[in-house]
């Protein structure tokens, strides 16, 4: 059965990976303490669920995202558009842009470039373990995380201020392609004002497989053998298409390929043109 919640970004591909029944770590910042989470029954007969979107307080402007597959800017032999900045295209304080978070980690009271990740509810970010925790170790690699909405231009939103990570919760022993989620609590709950995504899974390859994914990232690191821009991760970055792989617990794009900087970020997908629901990160 394959329950599908998150996208871990590497150089070559985009894959989501299923939720083990395994413990969850919790960790506390400011305290620096560890704790668990006891593992939660599910009920197996439910094929798909998500939670609720929140449009947030800011306003109620709402992106018009194409609805329709791309035929220009793609990847070869693909549906799936190359990145381009958000800015170029959409006003970065509608929904469900101004759910995009640029994650900065704090090393000696200085910034440095991080992931990206989404806002799923009014204190909770969505993004990837291998962002705050190192391999193999169940450690967190970052004690100070900042998250900034819709950061641009070198520039955070002054409409939504920024706020600290409190807690991280991520799976015990995760691992690329299986389990790489992590959950990050926030100080402020700066959703109240952003709005905020629901959180899906669907054990049905055909759902997941028909209709037009969104994703707002934050890639930080030029590689022009895969892609000609030059990225320093001050900017937002968008892309947008059809996935065309099923793959045991992986859904994805051949062909495409994620810059370090992006890993965190979500597929969205748009129920009902009107249902924000990320089904991965």
């Amino acid at each position: 059965m394959k329950y599908l919640l998150l996208i871990a970004i590497s150089l070559f591909n985009i894959t989501i990976a299923c939720c083990q029944a395994q413990p969850i770590y919790v960790y506390s910042l400011p305290s620096g303490l560890l704790d668990s989470l006891p593992i939660v029954t599910f009920d197996t007969n439910i094929h798909t669920e998500r939670t609720n979107y929140f449009i947030g307080k800011f306003d109620s402007n709402q992106a018009v995202l194409p609805q329709v597959a791309p035929s220009s800017n793609t990847y070869p032999n693909s549906q799936f558009t190359l990145k381009k900045p958000a800015a170029d295209d959409f006003n970065l304080l509608h929904y469900p842009i101004r759910t995009s978070v640029k994650l900065f980690a704090i090393n000696q009271d200085t910034l440095a470039d991080l992931c990206s990740g989404s806002l799923i509810s009014r204190r909770h970010v969505l993004t990837a373990a291998h962002c705050i925790s190192n391999f193999n170790t169940n450690l967190l690699s970052h004690d100070s995380i900042l998250v900034s909405p819709v950061f641009n231009n070198g520039q955070p939103n002054v409409n939504f201020g920024e706020s600290y990570v409190r807690k991280v919760y991520f799976f015990k022993d995760w691992k690329i392609g299986d389990s790489d989620i992590a959950l990050l609590e926030l100080d402020d709950p700066i959703g109240e004002t952003t709005g905020y995504l629901s959180l899906g899974f669907n054990s049905m390859d055909s759902s997941l497989l028909n209709g037009i994914f969104y994703k707002f990232s934050y890639p930080s690191t030029t590689l022009l053998s895969l892609d000609s821009n030059e990225y320093n991760g001050d900017t937002l970055y968008y892309n947008y298409g059809v996935v065309d792989l099923i793959n045991g617990s992986t859904i994805g794009i051949n062909g495409t390929n994620g810059i370090p900087g992006e890993s965190g970020s979500s597929l969205i997908k748009i129920r009902n043109g009107q249902e924000y629901t990320t089904y991965g990160t």
